[in-house]
């Protein structure tokens, strides 16, 4: 769904041959036509139905608006859905290359290749899951470094060739969430103490992944993409920490000015 759009200041020229209430209409109908094209456009790009404006002074106001949006809400979401096809080209070369090889020798269909590797899914017994739960070891260190993704994530086997179903990160936050064993051991690593917390970080996270044209990804990616995301802020934080104390230790804002034996005017601390 796209959150945002764009107003120009030329076309809201318009707006100084209007009354105000001409132009609360106008805006209102602004916002309906934006709902109208994430309805019509999310998630894949198709043909935009008729959007009836029933007064006649706002349909001419929004005329040059309704072109412009249509034009730009177009853009906007095939370049999403192309994101969303590199994201799942990507999750295919890394857990099945063989299918992954055949997709752009196009000797298969991308939907075809992630059903044959939906196909080879393992679906281990629950007694094996059983086992698998009492075998996972918490982390021994609040350390990032000391963590394994197989660690931090139960239930996901470490055979390369397991397919994992792309999902919405919204989806994927809300079962990264929802994993109380995962949950927990974050709050130790992160030294935070509950899900709003965590649920915030994620949030930046996501910002950081659309900023990157990334919308969809497996649990286990999401997972280390995240736990690599989080190292990788507090290396950054520690970097701009030291600076600022090396800064302060050259350049300190307070210090003890007064007068030497000698009548000089000295620092003295």
């Amino acid at each position: 769904m796209k959150k945002f759009f764009i107003l120009y200041n030329d076309m809201l020229e318009v707006l100084d041959e209007l009354t105000d209430e001409q132009a609360g209409k106008l805006f209102k109908t602004i916002r309906a036509y934006q709902q109208h094209l994430n309805n019509h456009l999310d998630p894949q790009p198709q043909e935009i139905p008729p959007f009836p404006v029933d007064d006649f002074v706002t349909r001419i106001a929004f005329a040059s608006f309704k072109a412009q949006f249509n034009r730009e809400a177009k853009q906007w979401h095939q370049s999403a859905v192309n994101n969303r096809k590199k994201g799942r080209m990507g999750n295919l070369k890394r857990w099945h290359p063989e299918l992954y090889n055949k997709v752009v020798a196009q000797e298969l269909s991308l939907e075809e290749a992630e059903e044959e590797a939906r196909s080879k899914k393992a679906r281990p017994s629950k007694g094996k899951e059983t086992k698998k739960e009492e075998n996972i070891a918490e982390p021994a260190h609040n350390s990032m470094e000391s963590i394994s993704i197989d660690q931090i994530v139960p239930y996901i086997p470490k055979k390369r060739n397991t397919y994992w179903e792309i999902k919405p990160i919204e989806a994927l936050k809300e079962e990264y969430l929802s994993n109380e064993r995962l949950t927990q051991v974050m709050f130790k690593i992160l030294n935070i103490n509950d899900k709003q917390q965590l649920s915030k970080l994620l949030c930046q996270f996501h910002e950081h992944l659309e900023s990157q044209g990334e919308y969809e990804k497996d649990i286990r990616d999401y997972c280390s993409h995240f736990k690599n995301w989080i190292r990788k802020r507090k290396q950054e934080e520690a970097v701009e920490k030291q600076k600022k104390t090396e800064e302060q230790a050259q350049y300190p804002r307070y210090r003890t000015f007064g007068m030497n034996e000698h009548g000089q005017a000295v620092y003295l601390d």
